[in-house]
């Protein structure tokens, strides 16, 4: 009787240490594979918003070059270049404009709502009014020659502003 005893107690243990033990090694891989599941998808988020801000940073660049570029040529009053540099500007803008609206809406899903208003209250609208006054001196000086230096260093200092901003 406690041979019988002991081997039941042993094929009992054995069964309910196997079962157990296979429930609790389920459950923490099973936890473990969400860790990761979540950890790869926090990481792809992660490596979209760096292409986003090198994308971001990169066009803001381009366009804040461009209109340092055609400020310096209006300056010297060169009609043809102020054309050429011109047409050079409003390619970058139409890129900028293109790509804005889908930049927002990544900027919104990868990382805050309070990013995408910075972008398109302080950064878009620095860049617009700069753009606007830029394409007013530029525009007088192709149609009368005159060139209003006060507004070029205002656009100067706004340009300096955007660097900064970027």
């Amino acid at each position: 009787r406690p041979m019988a005893t002991a081997i039941v107690s042993i094929i009992l243990t054995f069964a309910l240490t196997g079962v157990i033990g296979n429930m609790l090694v389920q459950k923490w891989q099973y936890r473990n594979w969400i860790n990761q599941q979540n950890f790869l998808g926090e990481e792809k988020q992660y490596f979209a918003l760096i292409t986003l801000w090198e994308e971001l940073t990169t066009l803001a660049s381009r366009r804040l070059w461009k209109m340092r570029r055609l400020l310096n040529v209006v300056a010297g009053g060169d009609k043809e270049k102020i054309e050429q540099r011109l047409s050079e500007y409003d390619s970058v803008l139409s890129d900028w404009n293109e790509k804005l609206n889908s930049m927002s809406v990544r900027l919104t899903l990868y990382s805050s709502w309070k990013l995408e208003w910075e972008l398109e209250n302080h950064l878009q609208r620095s860049f617009l009014n700069a753009g606007l006054r830029l394409e007013r001196i530029t525009k007088a000086r192709l149609a009368t020659g005159m060139f209003d230096k006060k507004l070029a260093h205002e656009l100067r200092l706004a340009f300096d502003d955007l660097s900064r901003a970027l």
